[in-house]
């Protein structure tokens, strides 16, 4: 019923929109706001208790400014694996390699850490964008000249 819907609220805008809608790029946001309308609509009909209607709502209200931004910082990111100079994962000790769901856990301007690992230099503009708490799914390698992105999937707001 009516209460699957708003139950699935986060799970649908921050996991499924995310992994498996990836072309959407900025479409994601006005999925949210539509999202905002639908449950705002199903409270006032009486579908859902309004206290579920309207902690969906205020879920989709934070999708609508969330999801493009971390859209963006993810194409950030990439944009700085593509300027970085290609290394060889293999050249690369097992032990200097992290790959994981990994939060970033600080930000200084051009520099973010996962999982308490780092600095990764990035782009000024994505350290702007990015969230303590946001998770990445990523891989980084320890270089000879510090930690560096080597495979990038998608950004989660958390």
């Amino acid at each position: 019923g009516p209460e699957k819907i708003v139950d699935h609220y986060y799970a649908f805008l921050y996991s499924y929109l995310i992994a498996k809608c990836a072309g959407l790029g900025d479409l994601r946001g006005r999925v949210a706001s539509i999202m905002v309308e639908l449950a705002s609509w199903l409270g006032e009909q009486g579908h859902v208790e309004h206290r579920l209607a309207a902690d969906a709502v205020e879920i989709a209200q934070r999708a609508i400014e969330e999801l493009p931004r971390a859209q963006r910082l993810g194409d950030l990111l990439a944009a700085t694996m593509k300027e970085s100079t290609p290394i060889g994962v293999e050249l690369l000790d097992e032990n200097d390699i992290y790959e994981n769901y990994a939060a970033i856990t600080r930000i200084e301007p051009g520099r973010l850490w996962f999982d308490e690992l780092g600095p990764v230099a990035v782009l000024e503009e994505a350290s702007n964008l990015a969230e303590v708490g946001w998770e990445v799914n990523i891989v980084i390698g320890r270089c000879p000249d510090g930690w560096r992105l080597l495979e990038l999937g998608f950004v989660y707001p958390r």
